[in-house]
C-alpha cells in the first residue's frame, strides 16, 4: 500500500492526502480471489485512492456513496458507516467495484464485486 500511495500521490499532494491507517474490512481479500481480468496491482491502487481522498482527482472511478430504496444512504448494518462504491472497470458487463464503508473511523475497503450487489 505504501508503494502505491507513494506512486499515486505527487510529492507535492502527499501532505494533502496522506495514507492513513485503515482495515480492510472481514473477507475482502477472499473477494479477490478467482478475480479475472483485473489485476490485484489495480485493486490496490483504487483501495490507495479511496483511503486517501485521491479518488477525487479521477473521475472515471465514479466514487459515490450508495442508497437504500428509499433514497437515504445505504449504511453498515448496525452503524452508522456509510457505504460507498468506486469503479475498478468501465463499459463491462459485470465490471467490477470496489465497495466500502466510510464512518468517522475512515473508509473500509469491504470488497470486490458486481456493480449491482450490494452484499456488504
Amino acid at each position: 500500500m505504501l508503494l502505491a500511495w507513494a506512486l499515486r500521490a505527487p510529492a507535492a499532494d502527499k501532505p494533502t492526502y496522506p495514507l492513513k491507517p485503515f482495515t480492510l474490512g472481514p473477507g475482502f481479500l477472499s473477494t479477490l480471489d478467482g478475480l479475472q481480468g483485473i489485476q490485484r496491482s489495480k485493486v490496490v491502487d483504487v483501495v490507495v485512492e479511496v483511503v486517501t481522498g485521491l479518488v477525487a482527482q479521477f473521475r472515471p472511478r465514479q466514487l459515490h456513496g450508495l442508497r437504500d430504496g428509499t433514497g437515504r444512504p445505504r449504511t453498515r448494518p448496525g452503524t452508522v458507516a456509510t457505504a460507498l462504491r468506486a469503479s475498478l472497470q468501465h463499459c463491462s458487463l459485470g465490471a467490477r467495484r470496489l465497495h466500502s464503508y466510510r464512518s468517522a473511523a475512515g473508509v473500509e475497503p469491504s470488497r470486490v464485486g458486481p456493480h449491482d450487489d450490494y452484499r456488504p
